[in-house]
């Protein structure tokens, strides 16, 4: 079965999809998902920076690589490819812990595997839809609606979950780090209240 075959059953089939792959589960199949996806998003990146180099010269941390001209192409695409490698494991590991927390009995390779399956084709098509004027928002805030869908089915099949759980494992971190931001900035106005009430005394 050819790429375009596995993405339009995982994203028309999800279900059947995940069931039948769960068996076939690698985290090094996963990691070359993301390392791909990662080095396409770089290699973009890279033209861009290339193309408009004088445009990102006095930005911060890019200065570096428009200087490098049509370098930058493949020097973007093998930075991004190993942060998306990087930053999946990651966000991958806070997801599981989550799940396991909430009582789910899969394994981590089978956590791992389960969403790289439609991670490419979802990015894709966000990329394409953020190309349409106005109607291309609404439908890339429906896509985001169906990629939360497609991890709370990957998450459900990977743990034996039930839906609520599911959503849960993605839901209680971005709960999570709303607080902490919250409380973040609590703590940044009071210190500046606190040191402008000093001031003032």
């Amino acid at each position: 079965m050819g790429f375009f075959e596995d993405w339009k059953e995982v994203l028309t089939q999800p279900k059947e999809t995940f069931a039948s792959r769960k068996k076939e589960a690698e985290i090094g199949a996963a990691a070359k998902t993301y390392a791909l996806l990662g080095a396409v998003v770089g290699l973009l990146f890279g033209l861009m920076i290339a193309i408009l180099g004088a445009a990102f010269a006095a930005m911060p941390g890019l200065g570096f690589l428009a200087a490098m001209g049509f370098l930058a192409i493949p020097v973007a695409a093998v930075a991004f490819a190993v942060l998306a490698v990087i930053g999946s494991f990651i966000s991958a590991g806070i997801y599981f812990v989550f799940a396991k927390l909430l009582g789910g009995t899969g394994d981590f390779k089978t956590h791992y595997y389960l969403p790289s399956l439609y991670v490419i084709p979802v990015t894709v098509l966000t990329l394409v839809l953020n190309m349409i004027p106005f109607l291309g928002s609404i439908l890339g805030f429906v896509l985001g609606l169906y990629n939360l869908y497609l991890m709370t089915l990957a998450y459900k099949e990977a743990h034996g979950l039930s839906t609520l759980k599911a959503v849960l494992v993605w839901l209680l971190p971005i709960i999570v780090i709303i607080l902490l931001v919250v409380l973040l900035m609590g703590s940044l106005i009071a210190v500046i209240a606190g040191a402008g009430a000093a001031r003032g005394a």
